[in-house]
């Protein structure tokens, strides 16, 4: 019995000693591999907002195809046994182009967003005014 006094968390162990024995500097690939997620999610994310902002569908698929291919390659490292035999580092270098692609497209959907919404600015008073008479228009 280990971990949990379960007899199946030895299983877990297990995977866990291969994966620090096939794999350097172990304790670096969690805080890598969340930047590598975080910038490819964000990516992801802006382009699937940007496309109802702008109703374009082709920023959409954009951001299904980055966000697909990475859970292709991490689906086929898992399944193929590829994360007990080789370095994870492997794995997390076929996913980083996706990150380095990933920070250009944030910009840009930054400096696309800033172009096509501007902010009014309102007053409390004129806000208050302006959400009565559109709730007054519309039960009406």
């Amino acid at each position: 019995m280990v971990i949990s006094g379960f007899p199946e968390s030895s299983d877990i162990i297990t995977g866990l000693v291969n994966a620090t024995v096939h794999t350097p500097l172990f304790f670096l690939v969690a805080p890598v591999e969340r930047i590598i997620a975080i910038l490819c999610h964000t990516s992801s994310r802006a382009l699937v907002v940007l496309s109802v902002v702008r109703k374009k569908q082709i920023y959409f698929w954009a951001g299904f195809l980055i966000m697909t291919t990475i859970d292709a390659i991490a689906g086929y490292a898992h399944l193929a046994g590829y994360v007990n035999t080789v370095s994870i580092w492997f794995i997390e270098l076929a996913l980083l182009p996706f990150a380095i692609v990933s920070i250009p497209i944030i910009k840009w959907c930054i400096k696309n967003w800033e172009n096509k919404i501007t902010v009014q600015k309102l007053q409390p008073r004129e806000l208050l005014s302006t959400s009565h008479s559109y709730c007054r228009s519309r039960f009406e």
